[in-house]
């Protein structure tokens, strides 16, 4: 089937909801892996909306089941450290969101980012606490 979908140019986004759509998640990292493997082929907006989704798919893989994951986890950090053409605030929000903790750090360390990373940290957690 996927060799169909290439085979009409289907749109790249589509045949990633489609697959999402039906909980395969595996298929969509290898297609998202394959074509972020090429950056150099996609338009810019193209590949950040391609490395946005690889991100989410990571997390939902995460979340969904944590065993699994930990074999793809040194996968994840690679993607975050090396990986410039995601949202970055969209990424730190996300890892928040998720309390993903132990990776966002990383992930603002890596990117030189970690004064503003903990400031967004002190916000969300001081948000929850006035929750209480």
């Amino acid at each position: 089937a996927l060799d169909m979908y290439y085979l009409s140019n289907v749109e790249s986004t589509k045949l990633i909801g489609q697959y999402l759509k039906v909980g395969r998640l595996d298929v969509v990292f290898t297609h998202l892996r394959t074509v972020l493997h090429q950056p150099l082929s996609l338009s810019p907006s193209k590949l950040q909306k391609l490395s946005d989704i690889l991100l989410q798919c990571y997390i939902l893989q995460r979340l969904k089941d944590k065993e699994s994951f930990d074999s793809m986890e040194s996968e994840f950090d690679s993607f975050l450290a090396n990986n410039s053409h995601f949202d970055q605030e969209k990424a730190m929000i996300l890892l928040l969101d998720h309390s993903l903790f132990d990776s966002f750090i990383k992930f603002c360390c890596n990117r030189k980012i970690l004064k503003k990373g903990l400031e967004k940290m002190g916000a969300c957690l001081s948000f929850f606490a006035d929750l209480r």
